[in-house]
Parts: C-alpha cells; structure tokens; sequence
C-alpha cells in the first residue's frame, strides 16, 4: 500500500506544477485583461461624459450670443436636471476664468472658489478640447467655454470613482472565485489523474510479476496508450508461453526418446528369461497330479508372467518406430470395426454407445490396425471411469481450419484430476491400481506418426473428453 502512495505522490508532484502553472498563467492574462477593461470602462464613461458636457456647452454658448456667461440664473437649475437625468454622472458646475463657481448642481456650493487655477492648465496643456483630472473620489471631465476665441470658463462634470471601481471590484472577485475554482479543480484532476495513472502502473507491474510465475497469465485489457502497452506486455506474454511449451515439448520428446530407447533395451532383456520361466513352469506342472495344491502356484506363475510379457510387449509397441502400412480409408468405418470388437452389448450393457458422425468427411490415408489401437485405449479407459452406468459419445467431424478429420471421445466417466493433466501422456504415469501407465503414451506416439495431435478436456466429476486430430 505504502509503494503505491508513494507512486501517487511522485505522478502528483510531476503533473500538479504543470497545471498549476497554466492556471496562474492564465490568471495573469486576466489581471492584464482587468485592467484594460478598466480602461476601457472609464474610456466609456469618459465618452458619455463628453456628450453629456457638450451638450451642456452648445446651451451655453448658444446664450453667450446674447448673454454674459454669469447672468444664467436657470442654469442650476438645468444642470442639476443633466445631473438627475443621466446615469453615472455625480454633480456638474460651471467655473468663469477666475475660477469662482458660478452654477452648480448643488446650489449651495455656487460662489465657491477652485482650488486649481483651471485656466493656467488649460493654456499649459495647449489642449482646448478637454481635461480629465483625479478630485477626491472623483474623476472629472473638464471642458472649456470659448467666445470669440477666448476662454471664458469651464464646465465641470463629475463621476464617482466608485462605480468604475465597483464594477472592476465585481471583475476582480469574479476572477479569484475563477482563479480558486481553477486551482481546486487542478489539484483534484491531478491527483485523480495521478491516481489514476498510478493504479495503471500497479496493475502492469503485478501483472508483469505475475506473468514472471505463470506466463500464460494475461492483464486485463485497458484503454489509450496505457492499453496499448497492456497489449503489447499480454503479445510478449503470449509469445513466452508459446516459446516456453515449445521447449517443454523439446526435452519431453528427449526424455521420452531416451525412455523409450532404455525400456527397448530392458524389453529384449527381460523377454526370453521370462519365456523360459513359464516354459519350465509349465513343464513342471504337466508331472503333477490334479489335486496337487502346487497346480495353483503354477497357474499364479504362468498368469503373471503372460501380465509381464503384456507390459513388454506394450513397452516394445512404444519404443517400436516400424513403419506405416496406410491405406485408404473412412474413419467413420474404422470406428465402427473397434466397436465390434469391443461388443458392448454383451460385455458392458450399462454403458449406452451414441454416435455422431459427419458422413461428409473426406478419406484418409491412414495405418488401420494402428489406428484402430488408438480408439480402442481411448474407448477402454472412458469405460474404466465409468464405475456404473454411463455414456460415451462419438463424435466425428473436420476442424475448424480444414486441415485434419478430427474424433472426440467423451465419456460420463469421474473425469481427470488437474494436477494429473500435465502428465497424462508420460510413460508409466497412471492413476489406475493395476495399470501400466503405457496406453496413452502409445495411443500419442501412433497419432503423432500420422502426422496428427491428440488433445484432451477434463472437468473432475462431469467426465472427460479426448480429442484425436488426423491430417487430411
């Protein structure tokens, strides 16, 4: 669990940074966007400020025709109506050159004096359009009254800092909710990620460890390129196990050579001691009378040595390498002569025969008698581990490829114990008290002369099933 942690931690501390960085880098784009916003904004209210001012301007300069500009006793009146009239602006005055107040929107602030001299301004900034200057909590927009190209005063229009600010401050806290939002949301995603990628990497890693003990062992398949590497180590996994049963296969056929070399060997040395013993024992019984207690040992003696000369003569049969006498043949009618001479009918009545052929298959050229010998060990052991009454099915048909003929024998039997699989086909292995352990060797040795494989299925309890394949 601690290694695990540890891996998470370590993808974590790899991704977190990059994300967090792309989200800072993004929070910066948008402080420098705030504050062109900001900008703007003002820009904005600066505009309808100015057309505001100069409409305020063109009445005034309309009376100044007639008029001197401190004689407008309506003008409080009309400006505080601008004021009350048009959104965001906060007061609004109008200043002669000595800058004394001469009309403003609150009429107890006309007579005031300036503070600034805003006609030394204006001249020192040979700008006559317009002044915006910074006044307490106010930006105010400054325009100059001309008549016959002399200032004569200013029209002051104010707006409060705080509704510029406000709707930045609504920007601001809209961007740091964002930006919190963004990092919560990028540390989550990198750990998930991280977590994610880490429980990949346990799996291939306990998978590989696993695939180290047991190379037919596969990961469980997985999406993206992570799957992609799940695919290839399950490639590599598979072409190991191959490799691995080919080389099992090698030293098996060695070591099966070497035994059927030493039990020829043995063969031929045992064979004609043993044909002299039961030629003298039987010599010795002919002298004996038939009350005589020694005609039972005799009988004993004769009866084992016949058991000894059917183990050698099985022995010679699987280290034998004669060749094939092949003939044309249907296999469907080389099973149905093995029957026969089983004669179920009269020997095993509780146990039921069902056939079921392909009549559609081609010919084979096959050795009969061998063949024949074949399913006769396979049909004699599916009777033995069937202890009462039971089936065996027979099947024929082609594979799946079209290269061979192929014959399932399936019995109801006890079926076969998995450990007992691997060495079903080794000489002298047997699970029976009276076997020899050779039958199925020989049964393989035959199928593979023939340039076939033989295969076998098995559920402990529900019967076995072997699979014999012979080359079209």
């Amino acid at each position: 669990m601690k290694k695990t942690s540890h891996l998470k931690i370590k993808i974590f501390a790899a991704t977190a940074p990059a994300l967090i960085f792309a989200v800072l880098a993004i929070s910066v784009s948008n402080i420098i966007l705030l504050k062109s916003v900001h900008s703007s904004y003002k820009e904005l209210l600066e505009e309808k400020s100015f057309a505001v001012v100069n409409n305020v301007r063109r009445v005034v300069n309309k009376n100044l025709q007639v008029f001197s500009l401190n004689s407008f006793s309506w003008m409080s009146t009309y400006i505080s109506g601008v004021v009350d009239s048009t959104d965001g602006v906060s007061y609004c005055f109008i200043a002669d050159k000595e800058n004394t107040i001469l009309y403003h929107s609150d009429e107890k602030r006309a007579g005031k004096k300036l503070e600034t001299n805003i006609y030394a301004d204006f001249l020192f900034s040979n700008n006559f359009s317009k002044q915006t200057v910074s006044v307490a909590d106010y930006y105010e927009l400054i325009v100059p009254i001309i008549k016959t190209d002399e200032m004569v005063g200013t029209i002051h229009l104010g707006i409060e800092k705080k509704l510029i600010d406000s709707k930045i401050f609504d920007l601001v806290l809209i961007a740091v909710i964002v930006l919190a939002a963004s990092l919560t949301v990028s540390t989550t995603g990198a750990a998930l990620v991280s977590s994610y990628l880490a429980s990949r990497a346990n799996v291939i890693k306990n998978g590989l460890n696993r695939i180290q003990e047991d190379f037919n062992y596969r990961i469980s398949p997985m999406k993206g390129e992570v799957g992609e590497i799940v695919f290839a180590i399950n490639e590599m996994a598979a072409s190991l196990a191959k490799r691995k049963k080919l080389e099992e296969q090698l030293q098996r056929a060695h070591r099966l050579a070497a035994i059927g070399e030493i039990a020829a060997g043995v063969a031929h040395e045992i064979r004609n001691p043993l044909t002299s013993v039961k030629g003298f024992v039987q010599l010795i019984g002919e002298g004996l009378k038939d009350n005589d207690k020694k005609l039972e040992y005799i009988q004993i003696v004769v009866k084992e040595v016949d058991r000894l000369n059917k183990i050698i003569n099985e022995l010679l049969d699987y280290a034998g390498s004669s060749s094939l006498q092949r003939v044309v043949t249907d296999i469907n009618n080389v099973i149905d002569n093995t029957l026969l001479l089983l004669n179920f009918e009269a020997v095993t009545p509780k146990i039921h025969i069902k056939k079921k052929y392909n009549y559609d298959l081609p010919i084979i050229h096959i050795d009969e008698e061998q063949v024949k010998q074949v399913f006769l060990n396979l049909i004699i052991n599916s009777t033995q581990a069937i202890e009462a009454e039971g089936k065996i099915t027979i099947e024929t048909d082609i594979s799946k490829n079209g290269k061979f003929v192929k014959v399932a024998i399936h019995d109801t039997g006890n079926g076969i114990e998995e450990r007992d699989m691997e060495r079903l086909f080794d000489p002298f292995f047997t699970t029976k008290d009276k076997g020899t352990g050779l039958g199925l060797a020989v049964v393989q040795k035959i199928v593979e002369m023939h340039g076939g494989h033989i295969g076998v299925e098995s559920q402990p309890g529900y019967g076995a099933t072997f699979t014999v394949y012979y080359g079209i």
